[in-house]
């Protein structure tokens, strides 16, 4: 019963859009850490929304401690690089965006910021091992009083980066509010 008028609109209108889009290295980390990150593609009437994945400069940071000091990351690094390499989008036939969107599924896949929601998984979990990171260092720290500080004044950087993700990214959850 769903399939004939499906069919059938998209019989009349075709969703053909051309895979134009091409990031540089600067605007990926555009959409991870800068908090209004909207692009507009040239010949495309609307603003793409794929590009909102605001993650902050704190977990970014924590995820890059976790990526210095881990050694055993070796699969999240090749998985991050592997979709880095699709997120930078159409630069050529043979880049992997462009390999990849000839597939049937992948076709429809037509800006290259939706695979940023493989990254941003694998961010959120190099952010958590980050974070574990600092403190096994505290707990390694020999005097208590330092330690306390030290503590605390990480208890308000993780405050504070939770709070900048829910003032950039709240009105993207509205059901949260």
């Amino acid at each position: 019963v769903k399939w004939w008028p499906v069919l059938d609109f998209l019989r009349e209108s075709p969703r053909f859009e051309p895979m134009r889009d091409a990031l540089s290295f600067g605007q990926v980390l555009a959409v991870f850490l800068k908090r209004t990150y909207v692009r507009h593609v040239k010949g495309y009437f609307y603003v793409f929304g794929e590009y909102r994945n605001y993650i902050g400069p704190v977990a970014f940071l924590l995820a890059l401690l976790a990526l210095r000091h881990t050694k055993a990351l070796w699969k999240e690094l090749l998985v991050m690089v592997l979709v880095l390499g699709l997120m930078v989008g159409n630069h050529g036939p043979f880049s992997p965006y462009a390999l990849l969107n000839k597939l049937p599924i992948f076709s429809s896949l037509r800006v290259p910021a939706r695979y940023a929601i493989i990254l941003v998984c694998h961010l959120a979990l190099l952010a958590g091992i980050g974070f574990s990171t600092l403190m096994h260092w505290l707990r390694r720290a020999p005097p208590i009083k330092w330690r306390r500080i030290a503590s605390w004044l990480l208890l308000l950087v993780m405050v504070g980066g939770m709070i900048d993700q829910l003032t950039a990214n709240g009105n993207l959850m509205p059901r949260l509010w």
